[in-house]
């Protein structure tokens, strides 16, 4: 039965393992799940769910199965039906609390996630932008205070958060720059996992005495194949040529 509820979850995590999503297309999927677990979280749907399992065959009972004595072969016996009754009402109860807590849980982890105003957090998008998070943080701080006099209690989505900054960006331009990118980086595993594997293709000798700078080009240059192969070799070569100092920075 809790089978089928986690399989909701599996339209999000196959978006997340393609190498074109963003966080952007990504906040679609994720929204509909949460929707869907949402409308599942009443009695009714329970209901619908529960009469589609066999109880008996998913929860075998540990219980000794009960034999009845020889010397009552002679005599008429009713079976009482109160203690099945007993258990299957204690059972129906348990999964029942199994399935809203499953269902709690996994509403509560897709829409929980870090604060995207915190400070540390954005320095290292900042990186990506060339944006000095520390001389920006009065904007950010502002920006802040803003979102959440605009959206009160509710806590409000990424690509929400994007709109709303969108007709303020003159105000919070850093803020909505980095809402922005946020939405439209890769971020999928695959994308990860390619960006790792190509980063440990560079020979270790090499990747230990270069600076970080200079590696950091190289694994730009190892990922996005398209641009080297568009690149002339000839023309390369020629304007290698052309130039003054024909040394090789390598380190």
């Amino acid at each position: 039965m809790m089978n089928s509820v986690l399989k909701l979850i599996e339209p999000a995590d196959r978006a997340f393992q393609s190498r074109a999503i963003d966080l952007l297309s990504a906040w679609d999927v994720i929204k509909a799940v949460q929707e869907m677990m949402k409308i599942l979280r009443n009695d009714d749907r329970f209901l619908q769910l529960l009469s589609k399992v066999n109880t008996s065959d998913e929860f075998s009972s540990n219980k000794r199965h009960r034999k009845l004595s020889r010397k009552l072969n002679e005599f008429l016996l009713y079976d009482s039906e109160t203690v099945v009754h007993v258990e299957n009402i204690a059972l129906k109860t348990s999964l029942k609390q199994l399935y809203y807590e499953v269902l709690d849980t996994s509403i509560s982890s897709l829409q929980s996630g870090p604060n995207f105003f915190d400070l540390e957090t954005l320095k290292y998008l900042g990186d990506l932008l060339d944006v000095n998070v520390l001389a920006a943080e009065a904007e950010i701080t502002t920006a802040k205070t803003f979102l959440q006099n605009k959206f009160g209690s509710e806590k409000a989505h990424l690509d929400e958060i994007l709109a709303t900054l969108h007709g303020y960006k003159d105000a919070f331009s850093n803020s909505y720059r980095f809402a922005a990118a946020a939405l439209t980086i890769g971020i999928s595993s695959a994308t990860c996992e390619a960006s790792f594997s190509t980063c440990s293709m560079l020979p270790s000798p090499f990747r230990r005495s270069m600076t970080h700078a200079r590696m950091n080009h190289l694994v730009l240059i190892s990922f996005e194949r398209q641009i080297l192969e568009s690149i002339s070799k000839e023309e390369l070569l020629r304007r290698f040529h052309k130039a003054g100092n024909h040394r090789l920075q390598l380190y």
